[in-house]
């Protein structure tokens, strides 16, 4: 079965799982620096006080689900169903099918939920962050609603990642959160330079949904150049709703395990008093470099070669590669959590 553009998905050994994963974390890098630019913009143009923590609260539920959809949980979730189904299609492309079929669902589920957390977005901060002050709490819930369309364009980005991983292309799903930071980084100053520091919270805001926005056009603009013209000519038969459903109904499990040590902070938070909630994001800011680098590049790297081999039934390469991608995260874990731990 065609996973590749247009070849079928080559054997994959180590040297080749190595490459990917090198590029990725190069991106990744590239990515965490530029966030990194980003916290320091924040920090010098907001600093810490009840503005910067109605901006951070604000931003704290964006930015865990950005890190479920836009960052790789979601996408490669999607990924492994998506292979697998692929593998078991006897005759045609069914990818486009799939794709169409999720990405309806994924709108409507996403933009619900989005449509629900904008009208109650002052419960929804303080529940999240009930030591804010009443004043703090009015202007979080004006930049929560500024960022909250940003899951919608995330899910629907995460869908053309996990199309492109598919196909083996793993560059511009890497290079995504790049774009994200690039064009909220570009906000930011915009807002700098128009208003001054009391514009930069809402520029902020605003930038994250168009950082979403142009992960979500970058993704699928170049995923609709990877199917074959056949492919989109003569798709394969439509998938059910009940499979599709199905797809989606098993997100949540993959998402919550995935977002573990977000919601630890997400309550953490919660206890928070005054600006530790500011304090805090700071230092989660500084674990999420080594996080990201070593896990999610190796996991994206190895994702879709294991989905097919289990879709295969070939459980002796799933276990060696399984086994391989294990032995590098080990390996490189350990010094990079002494690093951490250093610092």
């Amino acid at each position: 079965m065609s996973l590749s553009h247009g070849n079928a998905l080559r054997p994959s050994g180590g040297a080749r799982m190595a490459r990917t994963a090198g590029m990725l974390a190069l991106f990744t890098l590239l990515s965490r620096l530029l966030g990194l630019v980003r916290d320091m913009g924040m920090a010098w143009m907001v600093g810490c006080g009840p503005v910067a923590d109605a901006l951070v609260a604000a931003l704290r539920l964006p930015h865990l689900l950005r890190r479920l959809l836009g960052e790789g949980s979601l996408s490669m979730t999607l990924t492994a169903w998506l292979v697998r189904h692929d593998v078991a299609q006897g005759q045609g492309d069914p990818l486009p099918a799939l794709a169409s079929g999720l990405f309806r669902r994924i709108v409507l589920v996403l933009g619900g939920l989005v449509l629900l957390g904008m009208l109650a977005a002052p419960q929804l901060l303080a529940f999240l962050a009930p030591a804010l002050s009443p004043e703090a709490l009015a202007e979080g819930s004006s930049l929560l609603r500024l960022c909250l369309p940003y899951v919608l364009l995330a899910g629907m980005a995460a869908l053309g990642m996990a199309v492109l991983h598919c196909r083996e292309v793993f560059w511009l799903p890497a290079l995504s959160p790049v774009i994200f930071n690039v064009v909220v980084i570009s906000a930011m100053l915009a807002g700098w330079l128009a208003g001054g520091t009391e514009t930069v919270p809402a520029a902020l805001a605003a930038g994250m949904s168009a950082g979403g926005l142009a992960q979500w056009l970058a993704q699928w603009g170049y995923a609709r150049h990877v199917f074959p013209a056949t492919a989109m000519e003569r798709p394969a038969a439509a998938p059910s709703g009940r499979e599709l459903w199905g797809c989606l109904g098993r997100l949540p499990l993959g998402l919550l395990g995935a977002a573990a040590p977000q919601l630890v902070m997400l309550a953490a938070m919660g206890l928070a008093v005054g600006s530790q909630i500011a304090g805090l994001y700071y230092a989660e800011r500084l674990l999420e470099l080594p996080l990201g680098l070593i896990g999610a590049c190796l996991g994206m790297a190895s994702l879709p070669r294991l989905s097919r081999l289990a879709g295969e039934k070939d459980f002796a390469a799933f276990r060696r590669d399984m086994a391989l991608a294990l032995r590098w995260a080990t390996l490189l874990s350990l010094p990079a959590a002494a690093g951490l731990w250093a610092v």
